[in-house]
């Protein structure tokens, strides 16, 4: 039973770990967005 509880914890952790991932990548080109706007302004 505990084996199987800490299987479905990592499986957890790794979605948890792929949604982070996903969330920096966003942040990441927004940015870059930001950076690339704020040049042209100069």
């Amino acid at each position: 039973m505990d084996f199987a509880k800490e299987i479905l914890t990592l499986h957890e952790n790794k979605e948890n770990i792929q949604d982070n991932d996903l969330i920096i990548d966003t942040f990441q080109k927004q940015v870059k967005e930001i950076i690339k706007d704020g040049n042209q302004n100069l």
